[in-house]
């Protein structure tokens, strides 16, 4: 890395990863223009984080191409032309079983399985391989298939999930239809099942190759379609996520909608005090303290542009047309050519949004308010974080009681109740608050050790009460010493003995939540058994700091999904395509989704996938098509008769009902009947998932899932059943 960043110009940190001069706005930037960082170039990532960066660094590159990418929205793109495409020629079978190193090899025979393979009718060529899956595997197969005249593939190695577009790409390339191309998935139905008997497991290996080439020999090509796909983007949530990915979209040429619920832009982030790491504040009309991983001590003031207002500017500056106090009522239409009806809440004409290519959703999320917990909201001194912040932004730091400390009174401490709200997998109790979700909010840590070292500048006793500390973003670990420095105290709770606030007398609330002031009484200790001490701690406070997570928009959720068809995970956030191979892309061709929207996450995370979903979307328009799925459900429409029962299934909307005229018979030729008309169902190929529930559910059997007829599976199910195997 010191040799690479010589080279190249660019500075390191302390930790020898790229430096990012501001790790913000700016999170893949490196010290010199041009070039970018991401994955674990710039510091310790995971593989969806990694991915997500790559994405979003990709399209910051694309900035310095001289051509806009809404120019190239013309842009064809030429595929070899298939010259082994017929199914019904006879079979000509290859099967190629991967070793994946001693992934498969090491339980598995795979020479066993191959040699087996080999043996079976219409199997002209078997061999074993190291790595199906590299370069030089996928041009030995492209040559047998040229070599044998293969017009079938057969691939043993793993699973189809990932690794089936890269066998059937390179089939393509050959000349072969894709779809002449099957999987047997040797590696986590057998190799990894079943590591403690190889025998078994080669066994069942050779089972599933023999089943794999028989539904092989059924196979049909299947055509390609392609949709246009138009150079417009909608963008929908205006916190920062929203702002970032509308941007970038609208910087690269596409004209960009965004649209927010709420009056103003910046969502939860506009009402932050400041912001770690770096030197913005959150939003343009506040002051507020820089906190870095190198100093403590000394306060000074960061002022000027902050991460809200430079978002603004660069709506404006890049052409964003945002729309305020406006919803999504319903989009029609799919992949590339959205039509968006938006309603505004003063009660305006709806307007209607056509030629919209891609829509990126990105609704953030919400604090869990923590009713009934910890004392909040019965106890004048039990705040959130959120709320803490927002005394920091003014700097109004009361006691709870309206009162500041007189010069040489000693007061408790600040005490924070850590994970409230949050990796919480016990039930709700009836009529009891919601958990903010069953994972980590990944956020709060930060947030505390931030807020911790702000008000240690300000004189404050600081203990933490925590269940585990998190501080897994880059530099975070070195804050988090920081406070240990300053003199914060860290105590460890037991999840099943939670810290208990113990009440006082009665004091005047400050105002809250647009309340006026009331008289509750104050929390005066924290009580908690601290296993680590084998004995019970009771410390006096001044004020309770709950470190709330976030949650889903849970209305907001439920109607944008309901729209897009957008489905939700167990904690009630929009669900990811997958979240290492298709992070911030869903299942929905054409809709992605990025920011707290898919989960609690911090502000450089947002960003970088906000980037990731606007590169996604980007790069759908510049192609200026869009390659469809072929296997989906078709229908035959003589048979068809309109019940609807297929579009009352499908959850993507594929199937609708339309009218055809009604079709007789002269002489066993079909003949129109004048003006008669009937109901039949027709299949939006671009919304159509390849599922197969509408064909299980049609009474007439009208429908069929291409790639996946019955003669297919009947012949997977007698090549398992029948004699023969190893």
């Amino acid at each position: 890395m010191a040799d690479l960043a010589g080279v190249m110009g660019c500075d390191l940190d302390a930790h020898g990863f790229v430096k990012q001069p501001e790790p913000i706005l700016r999170a893949l930037h490196s010290t010199k223009d041009g070039i970018y960082v991401c994955g674990c170039a710039a510091g310790p990532a995971d593989i969806p984080d990694s991915i997500a960066q790559a994405s979003a660094a990709a399209l910051l590159a694309a900035r310095h191409t001289t051509r806009k990418l809404a120019d190239k929205a013309t842009h064809k793109i030429d595929r070899q032309p298939e010259r082994l495409a017929y199914g019904d020629a006879t079979p000509r079978v290859g099967v190629f079983v991967c070793q994946c190193g001693l992934n498969i090899a090491g339980v598995v025979d795979t020479d066993a399985v191959a040699m087996h393979a080999g043996k079976q009718r219409d199997v002209v060529h078997s061999e074993t391989m190291v790595f199906a899956c590299s370069e030089t595997a996928q041009r030995r197969i492209q040559e047998i298939i040229r070599e044998q005249k293969l017009n079938r593939v057969v691939v043993a190695a793993c699973t189809p999930r990932t690794h089936e577009p890269v066998f059937r790409r390179a089939c393509a390339e050959a000349g072969l239809n894709q779809y002449l191309v099957e999987m047997a998935n040797i590696r986590d139905q057998c190799s990894w099942v079943h590591a403690r008997e190889p025998v078994e497991a080669t066994k069942k290996a050779s089972d599933l190759v023999r089943a794999a080439v028989a539904r092989a020999k059924r196979l049909a090509p299947l055509p390609q379609a392609w949709v246009d796909v138009s150079p417009r983007a909608l963008v929908i949530g205006g916190g920062i996520s929203g702002m970032h990915a509308a941007a970038e979209l609208a910087g690269r040429g596409i004209e960009t909608y965004l649209v927010e619920s709420g009056s103003e832009l910046g969502g939860l982030v506009g009402k932050l005090s400041a912001v770690w790491p770096g030197e913005h504040l959150a939003s343009s009309n506040r002051v507020g303290t820089r906190i870095d991983e190198t100093s403590f001590g000394g306060t000074t003031p960061q002022t000027g542009a902050g991460i809200v207002r430079e978002l603004k500017e660069r709506l404006v500056v890049t052409g964003v047309e945002v729309l305020l106090d406006s919803t999504v009522e319903d989009v029609k239409g799919s992949v590339g050519n959205f039509t968006v009806k938006v309603t505004k809440k003063t009660g305006g004409r709806p307007i209607e949004i056509d030629g919209i290519g891609g829509i990126v959703v990105a609704i953030g999320a919400v604090p869990h308010v923590p009713e009934g917990e910890f004392g909040y909201r019965r106890f004048a001194n039990v705040i959130t974080s959120l709320e803490l912040e927002h005394s920091l932004a003014t700097g109004k730091h009361d006691h709870g009681d309206g009162r500041r400390a007189s010069s040489g009174e000693k007061r408790g401490a600040f005490a924070f109740i850590q994970c409230v709200g949050s990796r919480d997998e016990r039930p709700p109790a009836p009529g009891g608050p919601a958990s903010a979700g069953r994972g980590c909010s990944r956020y709060c840590c930060d947030v505390t050790l931030k807020q911790a070292l702000e008000l240690r500048k300000l004189g404050k006793e600081i203990v933490v009460f925590y269940r585990d500390i998190r501080t897994y973003a880059h530099g975070a670990e070195a804050l988090y010493r920081k406070a240990r420095e300053a003199g914060v105290r860290f105590l460890r709770y037991d999840p099943d003995r939670l810290p208990v606030v113990v009440g006082a007398g009665t004091g005047p609330t400050g105002e809250r939540d647009g309340q006026q002031p009331n008289m509750l009484p104050r929390a005066a200790s924290v009580v908690l058994d601290v296993p680590v001490l084998g004995r019970r701690v009771e410390l006096p406070v001044e004020t309770v700091v709950l470190a709330v997570g976030l949650r889903p928009r849970a209305a907001d959720v439920a109607r944008i999904g309901e729209i897009l068809k957008i489905p939700r995970s167990s904690d009630g956030f929009f669900m990811e395509r997958h979240p290492k191979l298709g992070p911030v892309e869903t299942v929905i061709e054409g809709v992605f989704a990025c920011g707290t929207a898919l989960g609690p996450k911090n502000i450089c995370e947002s960003l970088n996938q906000a980037g990731a979903a606007a590169a996604k979307l980007a790069a759908l328009i510049s192609a200026g098509r869009f390659e469809m799925e072929a296997i989906t459900a078709v229908v035959d429409e003589s048979v068809c008769r309109g019940c609807g029962v297929c579009v009352e299934t499908c959850k993507f909307g594929a199937p609708g009902l339309y009218e055809v005229p009604e079709l007789g018979f002269d002489a066993g030729l079909p003949v129109v009947r004048g003006d008669a008309k009937r109901r039949v169902s027709k299949i939006n190929a671009a919304l159509c998932k390849g599922c197969g529930t509408c064909v299980a559910k049609c009474p007439n059997g009208a429908l069929s899932a291409q790639h996946f007829a019955d003669d297919q599976i009947d012949a997977v199910l007698e090549a398992l059943m029948a004699r023969g195997g190893l």
